[in-house]
C-alpha cells in the first residue's frame, strides 16, 4: 500500500506545470465624452481588440479590464492597478484615450478624469510598483500634451496580425531583462489630434506599425520612432510623439 501511495505521489508532482503568461491590459476610454463619442468608443473597441489579437499572436493570456462611464476615474485606475496579480514574466499595459494637458512639472501629459486629474508619470511609477515580476510594462497616454487646454479635431483598421515570423512575439519578450515604456501621443506643448470617427491619429498609428513587423528582430526603439514619424506624417507635422524606454540593470536578467 505504501508502495502505491509513493507511485501516485510521484506522479502528481511530475504532472507538467500549465500555466501560461497574461498580458493584462487596462483601458480608460471618456466614451461619453460630448462631441467625442464616435471616435472615443472607436479607440476603446479597436485597442481592446488589438491587444487581444498581440496576446492571442505571443501565446500569451489575454486579461483585459475596460473602464465603463462611471468608472473613468482616478480611484478606479487606482484600485485596478493595486488588484493585478502579475506573474512572472506577464506583460502589463494601460491605455487612455481621453483629455489631457501638460501642468509644466516635467514632459509627460496629466489625464483628465472625472474625479481629479492624473499624471501619466504617477499612473507609471504605480504601475511598476505593482509589476515588478513583468517582463515589459507599458504606459500609453493617447491625449493632449499641450499647457491647461485641450482640442481635437486614415481608416481606423489595422491589418490582421499573422505573427508566422515571430516578430511580435520578440518584440514583446524576446529581450534580456526588463523593460518598462513611457508613451504620450504628443510632446509637451503640443495637442493630440484624432479623426472624427476613426479615432486618435497616434492610436491608429500605433496599431498599423504593430500589425505590420516584417522583421524577426525588432526592438522598442525601432517601432516607436516609425509610430511617431508615421503620427508627424498624418498630422502634416502638428503632432509628434514621445516616448522613453527604461531597462531593468541586469541585462542578462530572465
Amino acid at each position: 500500500m505504501l508502495r502505491k501511495y509513493i507511485v501516485l505521489a510521484l506522479l502528481v508532482f511530475s504532472i507538467p506545470s500549465c500555466y501560461s503568461q497574461k498580458l493584462h491590459a487596462l483601458f480608460y476610454v471618456n466614451e461619453q465624452e460630448q462631441g467625442r463619442e464616435v471616435d472615443r468608443r472607436a479607440d476603446m473597441k479597436n485597442m481592446y481588440n488589438f491587444w487581444g489579437d498581440v496576446a492571442n499572436n505571443i501565446g500569451y493570456k489575454y486579461s483585459p479590464v475596460k473602464c465603463t462611464p462611471n468608472t473613468f476615474t482616478a480611484s478606479n485606475i487606482n484600485s485596478k492597478i493595486n488588484g493585478l496579480n502579475v506573474e512572472r514574466n506577464d506583460i502589463v499595459v494601460f491605455y487612455y484615450s481621453g483629455h489631457g494637458y501638460n501642468d509644466e512639472s516635467d514632459i509627460w501629459p496629466t489625464l483628465n478624469l472625472l474625479d481629479k486629474n492624473y499624471r501619466q508619470i504617477d499612473i507609471m511609477k504605480k504601475l511598476k510598483n505593482v509589476s515588478r515580476n513583468a517582463k515589459l510594462v507599458l504606459c500609453i497616454a493617447d491625449c493632449c500634451n499641450k499647457q491647461l487646454t485641450s482640442a481635437y479635431d486614415f481608416t481606423a483598421s489595422y491589418d490582421a496580425m499573422d505573427d508566422n515570423d515571430n516578430a511580435l512575439k520578440n518584440l514583446f519578450t524576446g529581450f534580456k531583462g526588463k523593460k518598462s515604456i513611457m508613451m504620450s501621443a504628443s510632446k509637451q506643448g503640443q495637442y493630440s489630434w484624432s479623426h472624427l470617427q476613426y479615432g486618435a491619429y497616434y492610436g491608429n498609428c500605433f496599431r498599423q506599425v504593430l500589425s505590420r513587423l516584417s522583421t524577426t528582430h525588432p526592438t522598442w526603439d525601432v517601432v516607436l520612432n516609425d509610430i511617431s514619424k508615421l503620427t508627424l506624417k498624418y498630422t502634416e507635422g502638428r503632432q509628434k510623439p514621445q516616448f522613453n524606454i527604461t531597462q531593468s540593470g541586469d541585462p542578462f536578467e530572465d
